[in-house]
């Protein structure tokens, strides 16, 4: 029968009774027996499967009748993660060995224990500090409405003003306000701000992560050819460009960035929109924090700027908390309210 290590012990603590006992022999032979039909009883990250699944299985378990029905749930969960794990073994090979060993570790948490129980982990640490980054052709302002109601809420909300230069750059500006930050804090990114949040997420002060309508790409992922197998937005045919500047048109900002915005108000944020750099489109996110960070998204349903099926799939691939809003692309502007509960909730 597979042993679990003496560092796990203390997940069963509570676990004294008889029945409890039973329970947990019962699901261990039938998680040895599907380790042993796949070969990867002493592969180590299978193993960080079966911990974790014990783990969801015991938080679950309220009675010996409820533990057998969950011993079944168990078995069923962990045939289908490791079937999963087998049709995209091909796609994970293109990893390096180290992104390949937490995809498998992070896709097996994604799989058997609830996002709830993953983003908020009993006993953690509420952050009271939120940082905002804000993505192409905008600047810090854009986060306005959202401060205002976190700051109002008791959080230190810090906009970064995102020079747009090249992603290196964006990353820097970032890292040094979470160096500021004087505890657990959550890392808000809306649109291309979502590439900046995705690198600089494994930040020890960063305690989540929440995009808003934003990129989220894995750890070398190129962007736009991902973004190519989806329809292209209209926003992407307003961009123009003076010399190595780049900016969005007036018509395609009204349009197709700020749809839902009072057109005086859109035209506010069109002249303080910043212009980005050619060269900060051809970054690539070296890790991808939310492999192993909880995170939330909000998808704009009438996105033009970002395919909305597109914030869809990065959403369900990383596993996040997903809300949806009938919103343009700046949905932190027309819907304020919600965002920024997203944000509380992922503060804890």
């Amino acid at each position: 029968m597979h042993n679990l290590p003496d560092r796990r012990a203390p997940l069963y603590a509570n676990i004294h009774n008889r029945k409890s006992s039973a329970c947990k022999t019962v699901i261990t032979e039938l998680l040895r027996i599907q380790l042993l039909k796949y070969n990867r009883l002493k592969n180590t990250h299978y193993q960080n499967i079966i911990h974790r699944a014990y783990a969801w299985t015991f938080i679950k378990m309220r009675s010996w009748r409820s533990g057998k029905a969950l011993a079944a749930t168990l078995e069923t969960r962990c045939t289908q993660a490791f079937k999963l794990f087998d049709a995209e073994r091909s796609q994970l090979m293109m990893m390096t060995r180290r992104i390949f060993s937490a995809a498998i570790v992070a896709g097996a948490a994604t799989s058997l224990v609830s996002t709830r129980i993953m983003a908020a982990p009993s006993g953690a640490v509420k952050a009271r500090n939120v940082v905002l980054a804000h993505g192409l052709f905008a600047d810090g302002s854009c986060w306005s409405e959202v401060i205002a109601r976190l700051q109002a809420a008791g959080f230190n909300a810090t906009a970064v003003q995102n020079p747009l230069t090249t992603l290196p750059e964006a990353v820097s500006s970032v890292e040094r306000v979470l160096a500021r930050q004087d505890g657990p804090t959550v890392l808000v990114g809306h649109s291309f701000a979502g590439m900046i949040v995705t690198e600089t997420g494994m930040h020890p002060n960063v305690s989540a992560l929440v995009y808003i309508a934003a990129r989220a790409p894995d750890a070398g992922e190129d962007y736009a050819a991902l973004a190519k197998t989806f329809p292209t937005p209209p926003a992407s045919a307003g961009i123009v460009f003076d010399g190595d500047e780049g900016r969005l048109s007036e018509a395609a900002f009204l349009h197709d960035f700020a749809g839902d915005l009072p057109e005086a108000r859109a035209k506010v944020l069109y002249a303080v929109q910043e212009p980005f750099h050619k060269a900060l489109l051809t970054g690539k996110t070296s890790q991808a924090a939310w492999r192993s960070k909880p995170s939330w998204y909000a998808v704009s349903t009438e996105d033009r700027t970002i395919n909305p099926d597109l914030e869809r799939f990065m959403a369900k691939r990383m596993g996040a908390k997903t809300i949806e809003l009938k919103a343009s692309h700046l949905s932190l502007i027309s819907h304020p309210d919600e965002i920024t509960q997203l944000i509380i909730e992922a503060a804890g």
